[in-house]
């Protein structure tokens, strides 16, 4: 990279000049009239139905909560053509081939990188065949800032000459993801809107290259993704991830959260529950349960181990399920939809109600419960 070509000029100057030079650039100023004429594409999807070309995207969680372990298998999925968690729909099968990926991490150690990648492949051996599992080998690279000699490699996004050379090595890709914003980026103060602006003009750039780009960020002492939040406003989709409690003792598992999306509706919406656990075989692999998916069917779950004598109790467990507030409101509409939805009838709902309030031993059951999500057995 040469600094001086970048002196004075911003990436959207660069971008204008370049499109003006173009034959067959488009005038800046349309009537409504021709813009509807006008034949776009409509983005393609690499991980139904959250994830399209051309959307850019986050995931927030606080250390050590698996956000690498989670893009990684979003990764690998979209590179292998492959469902992931509760997502595939018609993308799956219409770009069974896969999709171009770039991991860029800027941490990790290169063996531990290696070493999460091969159990991602291992984790996800009974949805992907042997196909599938080559293809996506060739589909996805790694840039690995600890494999690179100092000096050889981007180490600050928010300049702009490293965020031309972000677009640059994008080229050919169709997802790039970036783990992550914390250890890629090097501003004077975060917490300014405008600490961003360099790489969120390479963003808009890729978005219009037809590229989908996934930002890895972590949380402040408050629980909020770091810094500004003026960097989410380009953004189509945030995600959250919360710790959750092994199940039954084993495995790690996370709630994964759309806190933004705006294409998604209804129920594609919910939140999902992503584990990993060990087979009888000791593998390791991804479960996701219909059980598990949102809150409509925790809430006929828990209800059904008949610990809690009213929404009050039950909103109190689910909080401590999922490691974040929900409210005894938030109980009583999902409780409505499940019946609706016929997952459980009404009479089946006020009988196991009953039988918590029968049951003598059940406000000790439940305050055992509390105590093992929390951790205190």
């Amino acid at each position: 990279m040469n600094p001086q070509v970048f002196q004075g000029q911003s990436m959207a100057t660069r971008i204008a000049t370049r499109d003006a030079a173009t034959p067959s650039a488009r005038s800046p100023v349309v009537t409504l009239s021709d813009f509807l004429r006008e034949e776009y594409d409509k983005p393609a999807p690499l991980l139904s139905p959250w994830l399209r070309r051309g959307d850019l995207s986050m995931v927030y969680a606080p250390t050590g909560v698996g956000k690498t372990w989670f893009t990684l298998g979003v990764a690998w999925a979209v590179a292998t053509g492959s469902p992931f968690a509760t997502w595939n729909g018609h993308g799956y099968r219409k770009h069974a081939k896969g999709h171009r990926v770039l991991v860029m991490d800027f941490e990790m150690a290169v063996s531990e990188l290696q070493d999460r990648l091969q159990k991602v492949r291992e984790r996800s051996a009974r949805d992907v065949s042997a196909e599938a599992d080559r293809r996506g080998q060739k589909n996805l690279s790694v840039y690995a800032v600890t494999r690179l000699a100092s000096g050889q490699h981007l180490s600050d996004l928010s300049k702009p000459q490293e965020c031309e050379e972000l677009v640059r090595l994008a080229e050919g890709f169709d997802l790039v993801i970036i783990d992550n914003l914390s250890t890629s980026m090097k501003p004077e103060d975060e917490n300014r809107p405008d600490s961003f602006y360099h790489l969120q003009e390479a963003l808009l750039e890729l978005r219009r290259q037809g590229k989908a780009v996934i930002l890895v960020h972590h949380t402040n002492k408050s629980g909020d993704q770091r810094g500004s939040s003026a960097k989410t406003t380009v953004l189509n989709t945030v995600l959250s991830l919360t710790k959750l409690k092994p199940d039954r003792g084993i495995g790690w598992g996370v709630m994964v959260k759309f806190e933004k999306h705006r294409n998604l509706i209804g129920d594609e919406k919910s939140p999902v529950e992503l584990w990993v656990e060990a087979t009888e075989d000791g593998e390791e692999r991804w479960r996701t349960e219909a059980t598990d998916i949102d809150l409509h069917s925790m809430v006929v779950r828990w209800h059904r181990k008949q610990l809690c004598r009213n929404q009050t109790e039950l909103a109190q467990l689910l909080s401590a399920v999922i490691g974040d507030e929900v409210t005894q409101q938030q109980v009583s509409r999902a409780k409505t939809a499940a019946i609706s939805r016929g997952m459980i009838g009404l009479r089946d709902w006020n009988r196991h109600q009953q039988a918590a309030k029968n049951d003598p031993d059940a406000t000790n059951r439940l305050a055992r419960e509390l105590i093992r999500l929390s951790g205190g057995e």
